[in-house]
């Protein structure tokens, strides 16, 4: 946990002040990245000023710190391992008086100073995710109006795009808000508050060993369950109607679901809620092992799986409205720190369109069905033996990207033995199994192209095209200061060099076609 707020950790990584600490937060690679980046962006600051444009972003649920408030100081509570170890949580409970005190930094710093170094005036919006989306949104509009600002622009994750569909509701006349891009959001639902209410999510892991007062059963019970805002982001009756998770008799023996009036109350405002409207572009993740579906049994839910969603976020539940989409390969809690995802985003606040990302999914049909696995093969009563290091270990897949196998958390959910504290989870491991065999023909073609010196042929349509999407940009930028001319000669050049190693190769097509008839 940093002991820092965010203005001193940006300070720290300018500086190099505190560098163990925020190693460890961080880890070696990103720490490298955000420590450049914070002195580029402090370099480059005055260069920028005259023309800045405001731009807020909301974090995902258990994104935000959370303080409780007593006698008009600020306790933090979310995340604080010291607090939480003596049953902090409890001073968060539903009805206590609680504020959002800074942003979890690990997931969210990287976009934050990259929009700053691209010249937007980029800040934290962080909010009380306990609340629903709703109420949360009418206060944060509050807070843009009380500062007189107008033409701002939203970078919202996960459950932060929903905030901001009641936000841009809010600003009926369109004065307050130009553009909102969401990414990972659950427009319909997810079934990570599912997991958590039968007590097989992995925040459950490391928040119940640290807490030496609760189990995690009291934990979901005493706490979480009483939270509308998680509450709310189950799925989608309408989109999965033989899934009834706000009626109380569909949950199993053994979870521990919201009542019956909390049930009620939270799909209610999940329909109230607004759709997205002409503001708003959406990056959705796919690729990653994501929960699609479930059935009850008599031992618990048992779960569909396929690739076809961001790890935490099925794709069709994060689609919705006649709004602009842009997919990536990412994990859910990592994807803000993915590079084609800042650079996706910094185009479409700034311009309405972006080259960066693909604007259809790529679905590999041989990994859409994954093994099913039941809820009672995800609780494990016996721990790993060391505790969370860092913030994002107590928000598991909402927050943190993939799994690392040195890391105490690798333990936290196995259906292994309690010995073998290195084993993935076996539905992990099938699911890798099958993606390794799916691919044998790939990976032969690959290397058979790359003997006989063919590259264009070892690389696929899919990833030639992101490539060429990547250039276009760069012809767009080098149109727009007059260098439009020469990058296009130089592009040619280039394509008609590869297209002579690959003779026979059939004409280019899309992005590649698109940079060879590029008006100079």
């Amino acid at each position: 946990m940093l002991p820092f707020d965010d203005f001193q950790v940006e300070t720290f990584l300018r500086t190099g002040e505190h560098e163990a600490a925020l190693r460890a937060e961080f880890g070696d690679a990103l720490y490298e990245d955000l420590a450049n980046l914070a002195q580029n962006a402090a370099r480059e600051a005055p260069l920028l000023e005259a023309r800045r444009r405001k731009v807020f972003i909301l974090p995902s649920i258990m994104g935000s710190r959370l303080s409780a408030i007593r006698n008009g100081q600020a306790d933090l509570v979310w995340v604080h391992p010291s607090d939480l170890a003596t049953g902090g949580i409890a001073k968060i409970k539903w009805g206590a008086s609680v504020a959002a005190t800074g942003t979890i930094l690990a997931p969210y710093l990287r976009m934050k100073l990259r929009l700053t170094l691209a010249g937007f005036d980029a800040e934290f919006m962080p909010f009380d995710w306990r609340q629903s989306p709703a109420v949360a949104g009418k206060m944060l509009i509050d807070r843009i109006r009380n500062r007189d600002l107008t033409d701002v622009s939203l970078v919202c994750h996960s459950m932060g795009g929903l905030v901001a569909r009641q936000m841009a509701a809010e600003d009926a006349d369109r004065s307050l808000i130009s553009r909102v891009v969401t990414i990972g959001t659950p427009n319909h639902g997810s079934y990570a508050p599912v997991q958590v209410f039968d007590l097989s999510h992995d925040m459950l892991g490391p928040l119940g060993f640290a807490d030496l007062a609760h189990d995690r059963k009291t934990i979901v019970d005493k706490f979480l369950r009483g939270f509308p805002g998680l509450v709310e982001m189950m799925p989608d009756p309408e989109k999965r109607p033989d899934q009834t998770f706000f009626t109380r008799s569909f949950w199993p023996s053994g979870a521990v679901p919201p009542t019956s009036n909390s049930l009620r109350a939270a799909r209610l405002g999940r329909s109230d809620l607004p759709t997205p409207d002409a503001r708003f572009q959406q990056i959705i993740g796919t690729g990653e092992d994501t929960v699609i579906g479930a059935d009850k049994t008599t031992n618990g839910f048992v779960y569909h799986r396929s690739f076809d969603g961001d790890g935490t976020v099925p794709r069709d539940l994060a689609e919705m409205g006649d709004v602009p989409r842009y997919y990536c390969e990412g994990a859910h809690g990592w994807l803000c720190n993915r590079s084609d995802v800042i650079a996706a985003t910094i185009d479409l606040i700034g311009t309405g369109a972006t080259h960066a990302l693909d604007n259809t999914p790529r679905i590999r049909a041989v990994e859409t069905v994954m093994p099913d696995v039941t809820s009672a093969d995800l609780r494990l009563e016996t721990l790993s033996a060391l505790p969370p290091l860092k913030e994002t270990d107590f928000a598991g897949a909402f927050l943190s990207g993939q799994t690392d196998i040195t890391s105490p958390m690798s333990a936290i959910i196995s259906d292994s033995p309690a010995t073998d504290q290195s084993a993935y989870p076996r539905a992990v491991i099938d699911a890798a199994s099958l993606r390794w065999k799916a691919s044998d023909a790939e990976r032969k073609t690959v290397i058979q192209s790359q003997h006989e010196a063919r590259p264009l042929s070892a690389e696929t349509p899919q990833r030639i095209d992101a490539y060429t999407r990547r250039l276009l940009t760069l012809v767009d930028a080098a149109s727009a200061n007059g260098q439009g001319r020469k990058l296009s000669r130089e592009l040619e050049t280039a394509l008609e060099g590869l297209e002579a190693e690959t003779p026979g190769a059939p004409p280019p097509t899309g992005a590649t076609a698109a940079i060879l008839v590029f008006p100079a």
